[in-house]
């Protein structure tokens, strides 16, 4: 397909090598699909064969693979934000007194507030992580990362939430929740 512009660098003549027909209701709410191959004749015309059934993992990986090309949405970063991609959103804090909680056999039912080093979250399809930074200053790639000084926390950061309530989106305005 000659003259597609996708809203990117590529340059490469785009086909159609597959298609998705999803069937619906009046109200148009997809129920259920199929994924199809695309053959180019001789003419160059694409025609779509038979299909099958799609499955889930089929159209996850599909949706992946689309989100590889789809544009950002726009969006204002506030200064603490560092990354922000379609998996995932990183933002740092400075350095600052907050309040902790404890409830555990050792130390029993505590709560104070107490200093906290400089931390850089990750907040992902795959779970939360967190950091803390030597510096009290934006982190750059070259910043190293350490273990964070709490109880929730374990190998590569990754955080247990336990009963807390996380946003169900991942980007830059649900940074707060």
């Amino acid at each position: 397909m000659k003259g597609l512009d996708i809203g990117s660098d590529r340059v490469d003549e785009l086909a159609a090598v597959s298609a998705i027909l999803l069937y619906g209701r009046q109200d148009r709410s997809a129920v259920y699909g199929t994924v199809h191959p695309v053959t180019q004749g001789k003419s160059g015309r694409a025609t779509i064969c038979a299909g099958r059934p799609i499955d889930r993992m089929a159209l996850i990986d599909c949706l992946r693979d689309l989100a590889q090309n789809a544009a950002p949405k726009a969006e204002f970063l506030p200064e603490t934000v560092l990354a922000v991609s379609q998996e995932a959103v990183m933002w740092w804090c400075r350095p600052a007194m907050r309040r902790v909680f404890f409830d555990c056999q050792e130390i029993g039912r505590r709560s104070a507030v107490v200093p906290h080093p400089g931390l850089m979250f990750r907040a992902a399809s795959n779970g939360f992580s967190v950091f803390a930074l030597q510096e009290d200053s934006r982190p750059t790639p070259a910043s190293k990362l350490h273990e964070p000084p709490y109880f929730n926390t374990w190998d590569w950061g990754r955080i247990c939430i336990g009963s807390a309530h996380v946003p169900k989106r991942i980007d830059v305005e649900s940074i707060a929740g």
